[in-house]
């Protein structure tokens, strides 16, 4: 380590075996760029699931203590969600900055960020912080949850449950290839779909009963599954939470919309059974049981009742 008060520092919080080992090499090269840059940095290893939630209180109470420090997440949005759950509950707002090392990404693949090491340290202390936005969602048992990218109930979330299960997961994503492992699952997913039931309420708005839900996703970004571009139109920045609904689907149907959701981006207006809103905040019921996957995080709820609201935090955007 080097020394001085005034020397900048980053405190790297890593889950070394993100994205098939991709955390160890984004870190190795971090760490090289800071010893060419004389900038001092310190490590924090998460060392099982969920570790970072706990790990990141540590890291930002040390961060603290120095005159020129910035917090460095490397890891998968699986990570960065860990991270945000417990900075969303802190009342003080310490920006944080990422590097993404995991299979979908899809969080850096909405802000457009860099994953460069060198370009990263080069600009890491020159840019200004950010207000980025993202999803707080709370059940009626009040626990809590967050989205940086959006949260699926149904038939998306399935899919992302089989697709954390695969066992080609981590060889597909030594290729570049994760999203190819999401796409495989959108079939045997259908086959084993459970349709359900709910109410869902749009800012305050009239109350609307939908049945026979296939899925619904409430998004803040435009991706999800590694680069599936499910609302091309979603912002980081624009006070809006997008959400998908779709019910009845068909195999045809399916078979119909999968080419514009994974290519043209065009899937909105060609079936009535597919539909997207906007709102400021929104309000659900969900009648049985069901998956729910926040950022690719797997939850079942039962018979729950959600509130979906948008918060804000500082980040230290670095682009490519």
């Amino acid at each position: 380590y080097l020394r001085g008060k005034n020397m900048k520092s980053i405190s790297i919080l890593v889950y070394l075996d993100s994205g098939a080992r991709t955390g160890r090499r984004v870190l190795s090269s971090l760490k090289t760029n800071c010893n060419k840059k004389k900038i001092k940095f310190k490590v924090y290893k998460t060392e099982y699931k969920n570790h970072a939630k706990t790990l990141i209180k540590t890291v930002i109470e040390e961060s603290k203590k120095k005159e020129k420090d910035r917090i460095v997440i490397i890891g998968g949005d699986g990570t960065l969600n860990e991270c945000m759950l417990t900075l969303s509950k802190l009342k003080e707002k310490i920006p944080i900055s990422y590097i993404s090392a995991g299979t979908g990404n899809d969080f850096s693949r909405a802000l457009n960020l860099t994953e460069d090491c060198n370009r990263f340290i080069n600009n890491l202390f020159e840019v200004d912080k950010k207000e980025v936005e993202f999803l707080k969602i709370k059940d009626r048992d009040e626990n809590n949850y967050v989205a940086m990218n959006g949260v699926g109930i149904g038939f998306d979330a399935m899919i992302a449950y089989m697709t954390n299960e695969s066992k080609k997961k981590k060889l597909l994503s030594k290729f570049n290839l994760s999203s190819l492992t999401y796409k495989l699952k959108i079939i045997s997913a259908y086959m084993n779909r459970k349709l359900f039931n709910a109410k869902i309420v749009e800012d305050d708005k009239k109350e609307k009963y939908h049945k026979n839900i296939l899925f619904v996703s409430f998004m803040k970004n435009p991706y999800f599954g590694g680069g599936i571009k499910i609302v091309p139109t979603a912002k980081n920045d624009d006070g809006k939470i997008s959400l998908v609904i779709a019910k009845n689907v068909n195999v045809i149907d399916l078979i119909r919309l999968i080419p514009h959701v994974l290519k043209t981006g065009k899937h909105f207006g060609k079936t009535e059974k597919l539909t997207l809103n906007t709102a400021k905040k929104f309000k659900i019921e969900i009648e049985g049981s069901s998956y729910m996957q926040t950022d690719g995080e797997i939850n079942v709820i039962e018979n729950s009742s959600l509130e979906i609201n948008i918060s804000k935090y500082p980040f230290y955007i670095v682009e490519k």
